[in-house]
């Protein structure tokens, strides 16, 4: 086999002083670029990495932050529902106040109490139920106002059944309602 010989010229190329200048530069330009980039930029590379995902992890520790005030604000708004709830569940009204209740609801509604029946249940596991029959009359608008009133009276009052009839000749409503108002059977007074 015969062993390769570069050129001639090639030999007496490299003696030639600014072509070895020429390869000195070069290579030292070689040597910057490579130790430029793995001295500097693979670190800045694994900063931006690290940044990167520090960047995430505090954006998801911001998702989930929202989400927690959002429950706290549902469990805060939770907490003073139920605080009313007992409010009005402890509240010691006596029939002839919770009828008095009713009326001053009917009058600022703008409707008129026609009949009204009203009946203590017995205690059940802590529980007084007092059931109302009451019979108004007026315009829509005062019954549905009269409707949405129920929830700012002292005792805890739902209508459990309503029939609504409409008088074609006044343009008048005519609405039975059956209330049922719960009370602390402890508390309640008679």
């Amino acid at each position: 086999m015969k062993q390769f010989k570069p050129p001639v010229r090639v030999i007496f190329a490299l003696r030639n002083g600014y072509l070895q200048l020429g390869i000195l530069v070069l290579f030292i330009g070689l040597f910057f670029l490579l130790w430029s980039y793995f001295g500097y930029f693979r670190v800045w590379q694994n900063r931006h990495e690290n940044q990167m995902s520090e960047y995430k992890h505090l954006q998801y520790s911001i998702t989930n932050l929202k989400n927690d005030f959002q429950q706290y604000e549902q469990y805060k708004e939770i907490l003073t529902t139920l605080e009313s709830l007992e409010k009005r569940l402890s509240s010691r009204s006596s029939q002839v106040e919770m009828v008095g209740h009713l009326n001053d609801l009917a009058r600022s509604s703008g409707v008129r109490v026609k009949a009204s029946t009203f009946k203590h249940g017995k205690p059940d596991n802590g529980v007084r139920r007092s059931h109302q029959e009451i019979v108004l009359n007026g315009q829509y608008y005062g019954l549905r106002e009269f409707l949405k009133g129920l929830t700012s009276l002292p005792t805890f009052t739902v209508p459990v059944e309503t029939k609504v009839e409409r008088d074609n000749n006044t343009r008048k409503i005519k609405a039975s309602i059956h209330l049922v108002s719960y009370q602390s059977a402890e508390d309640s007074g008679d």
